[in-house]
């Protein structure tokens, strides 16, 4: 087993049928602060060597993702830190049991504030950015940067709070909305015993391609209703509801299939990878019937919706001036 810390400059190498890698990119004081909490996380997992040559591991990345953790290391998030590395470790298990993988790799950029740019800039094209902590970002005004390479990247980025962030309306908090939703990705704001939920998740979510389907920030409560079209090629439909830390047992999800009738929720509830918090709901829908499924959702505070269903087939589109090769190399 060999483990590498990569500095700045380094980018991933070739993955091989046996072996999937993890990078971890640490600065300054952060490499000495961390390393010793970290590698009760790493030593789970396998790696490679890191090179910054990498022209000969173009043809192995394309259409292949990266799956990005990005962990607050401070002392608060040391319970967090015992969770991501159980559920990393069957991750891995999973990617390593597909017969097509679409993780290429793994990276865990640690830090003692948010460093997404970071984590964008290292990770493959559409990749899976999972941000662990539990404190409003400092550095929010890069917050243009971070926007620009998600456009250029088509990355999602999806933030685990995990505390009590104080003022919501805070640049430092808002930031983090602004980013989920360009990224099409979410703000779930958990206890810190439900960190493992999230990630029994993303061991599903990592199986199949992603088809994204709707994207709302509700900023008032009520009841909304919307309507989903399904076609036969989707082989799972997800439907993920998060709201706020004081919404309590208000917020909710009905489903009702094209024929009109309501589904008990004892029906999508016994699938592995479904949330079902006072204040995150996610419901994954093996095998959806095709047509047009009716979603209605109540919360009594600002709530985020997010409905995406997985498939074989995905759809990219770019612009490039000349003929190119691949499409990660166009531009968005």
């Amino acid at each position: 087993m060999m483990c590498a810390v990569a500095p700045e400059c380094q980018l991933i190498g070739p993955s091989t049928l046996k072996e999937l890698k993890m990078t971890v990119t640490t600065t300054g004081a952060e490499r000495t602060n961390s390393r010793m909490m970290l590698l009760h996380l790493l030593v789970l997992l396998t790696f490679t060597h890191v090179s910054c040559d990498t022209s000969h591991v173009e043809d192995e990345t394309t259409g292949k993702s990266s799956l990005t953790f990005v962990f607050d290391i401070t002392g608060s998030m040391f319970d967090d830190l015992l969770q991501v590395r159980e559920g990393a470790k069957k991750i891995f298990q999973t990617v390593m049991q597909q017969r097509d993988k679409l993780i290429y790799n793994y990276i865990m950029v640690p830090f003692h504030d948010p460093r997404i740019l970071k984590a964008l800039e290292i990770s493959l094209p559409s990749s899976f950015i999972y941000v662990f902590t539990d404190a409003r970002s400092k550095d929010y005004d890069l917050e243009d940067a971070v926007l620009n390479t998600i456009q250029e990247k088509q990355s999602s980025v999806v933030f685990v709070m995990t505390g009590d962030c104080g003022n919501r309306t805070h640049p430092g908090f808002r930031v983090y909305e602004r980013i989920a939703a360009a990224s099409f990705g979410q703000v779930f704001h958990l206890e810190k015993s439900d960190v493992s939920s999230v990630l029994e998740y993303v061991r599903h979510a990592v199986r199949q391609k992603k088809i994204h389907v709707l994207y709302e920030i509700r900023e008032y409560g009520g009841e909304m209703m919307r309507i989903v079209p399904v076609d036969e090629l989707m082989t799972e439909l997800t439907i993920s509801l998060s709201g706020d830390k004081d919404d309590k047992d208000e917020l909710d999800i009905r489903l009702k299939n094209p024929q009109g009738q309501t589904l008990n929720k004892n029906v999508y509830t016994q699938e592995g990878g479904t949330i079902d918090l006072k204040n995150v709901k996610l419901i994954r829908i093996p095998n959806p019937q095709p047509g047009l499924w009716q979603v209605t959702t109540s919360s009594r505070l600002k709530h985020t919706i997010r409905i995406f269903g997985h498939g074989s087939i995905d759809f990219k589109f770019g612009f490039a001036t000349r003929p190119l090769e691949r499409i990660e190399l166009v531009k968005y």
